[in-house]
């Protein structure tokens, strides 16, 4: 198996409005599709998932943190969501436009 064209991309370095989007879907209170879901599938504990909960960005607080983890990349975080059956968010992901090392 070819490895996927965005391993290696760190969360930090997605283009700011996929970023801002993946949040913003993943923060919809969905039913077993939200980021409660992925937290879970990322091996986070119930305390973490409401401490995570009391920010006002839960789904950025949960990559920020899970980002910092070893292999924790954007081709490891498009597997998660593929098993949580969210091919938007793969598609997303996917169709990053402009994946930068830049920062402000």
């Amino acid at each position: 198996i070819a490895p996927h064209r965005l391993s290696g991309l760190k969360i930090g370095d997605l283009n700011a409005e996929t970023h801002r989007q993946l949040c913003r879907k993943l923060n919809i209170d969905v039913s077993d599709k939200d980021w409660r879901t992925l937290a879970g599938r990322m091996k986070y504990t119930t305390q973490q998932v409401k401490e995570f909960a009391q920010d006002a960005n839960p789904a950025d607080k949960l990559l920020d943190c899970w980002s910092t983890g070893e292999g924790h990349d954007v081709a490891s975080l498009i597997e998660l969501v593929k098993g949580m059956n969210r091919d938007d968010l793969v598609e997303l992901l996917e169709s990053d436009p402009n994946p930068t090392k830049f920062y402000l």
